[in-house]
């Protein structure tokens, strides 16, 4: 699901003309993503289940920031803007110009403070960041030192590259974590399915 929401999600350096070329699907695609990421973060804190260790410490606080904060920016700045331009287009074109400039800045507001861009809320999508990535990156490694594939750890931390947020990064990130978590998975039952059992008495 997150894969094909990644596919489809509008793309844009200016998020109020973007959202508002596909208005619709850019509120049901920011709506879905919110119990999505949800889902894939409840996926990645399952397989550290039994993990100790430094590494998986940092996925599960990089897993709480990412639900925590990342979830936040997207409703913010997806949902709201959204539903911003929808209640905006019955307004006269003058004041429909006001809200949009006003969308733009709630975008901006998420940005990197510089050059006069970005605002306050930036902190929300610094930390949403940074606890994908921990978690993401984390992971790998934690569920690398318990025997799980090399290479299923590898596409689980390449995942991280979904903050790109962009074609083609976001849709690979997506399908690279989820075909990692589904290899260790399925590497998990093939051990318990092959390991020796002991003789009845």
């Amino acid at each position: 699901m997150l894969t094909v929401v990644a596919t489809i999600h509008p793309k844009g350096a200016d998020l109020a003309a973007t959202a508002s070329s596909n208005v619709d699907l850019w509120l049901v695609i920011h709506v879905l993503q919110i119990p999505v990421f949800g889902l894939v973060a409840l996926a990645l804190f399952l397989l550290l289940r039994g993990i100790s260790g430094i590494a998986a410490s940092l996925a599960r606080i990089g897993l709480a920031l990412f639900v925590t904060f990342y979830t936040a920016m997207d409703t913010l700045a997806g949902v709201a803007s959204g539903v911003l331009i929808t209640r905006a287009q019955g307004l006269p074109e003058e004041e429909r110009d006001i809200v949009m400039d006003q969308v733009g800045a709630l975008s901006a507001d998420f940005s990197v403070p510089f050059a006069g861009v970005g605002g306050p809320a930036f902190i929300i999508t610094l930390l949403g960041g940074i606890g994908w990535v921990l978690a993401t990156v984390a992971s790998g490694v934690a569920l690398r030192s318990t025997g799980a594939p090399g290479g299923a750890c590898v596409l689980i931390g390449l995942g991280a590259i979904y903050l790109m947020h962009d074609m083609p990064t976001a849709p690979f990130a997506v399908a690279s974590l989820l075909a990692g978590i589904t290899w260790v998975e399925l590497a998990a039952r093939r051990r318990v399915t092959d390991s020796p059992h002991p003789d009845p008495a």
